[in-house]
C-alpha cells in the first residue's frame, strides 16, 4: 500500500499558512459532502495534498474544524482491490467503516472510488480507481 495524499481540513484564509501554494486549477467542488478540494502536488516526495475546505454548515468536515482546527484529516492509501481491503479493515479491532463513494478528480486520474475508516483519532482513505462491473 502507498500512501497517496494527506487530507487537511482547513479554512481557505488558512490555505497560505502551509509549506505550497496549491495549483489553481486543481480546485473541485464536492456538492456531496458540501467540501471544497484545493489539491497541491510535492514533486519531491510524490506526495498530494488535498485541502478540505468546507463550504457550509452542512460540510463533513466543519464539525472536525469545529473540534480541532486546522488539521490533517486523513491519510490516503492507493489500493488496487478496494473490496479486498474493505473485507480485511471491516473484521479488524478498532476499525470503524464510515462511508464510501465515488468522486471525480480529474489530477488523481479520473473517476475514483474512496472509501473511509477510522482509527486512533484519524480517519483513514484507500482509494482505487473506478471500475464498472
Amino acid at each position: 500500500m502507498k500512501i497517496h495524499h494527506i487530507g487537511i481540513a482547513t479554512s481557505e484564509k488558512n490555505i497560505k499558512n502551509y509549506f505550497f501554494k496549491p495549483n489553481k486549477k486543481f480546485t473541485y467542488i464536492d456538492k456531496n459532502q458540501n467540501n471544497k478540494l484545493v489539491i497541491g502536488y510535492n514533486k519531491d516526495n510524490d506526495l498530494w495534498v488535498e485541502f478540505i475546505i468546507p463550504l457550509n454548515k452542512k460540510s463533513t468536515v466543519q464539525n472536525f474544524l469545529n473540534k480541532h482546527g486546522s488539521s490533517i484529516h486523513h491519510m490516503a492509501y492507493y489500493v488496487k482491490d478496494l473490496r479486498a481491503i474493505k473485507k480485511k479493515y471491516l473484521n479488524r479491532v478498532g476499525y470503524i467503516f464510515v462511508d464510501s463513494f465515488q468522486i471525480n478528480i480529474p489530477c488523481f486520474g479520473g473517476q475514483m472510488e474512496t472509501m473511509f475508516f477510522y482509527n486512533n483519532n484519524i480517519f483513514i482513505e484507500f482509494l482505487s480507481k473506478y471500475n464498472k462491473k
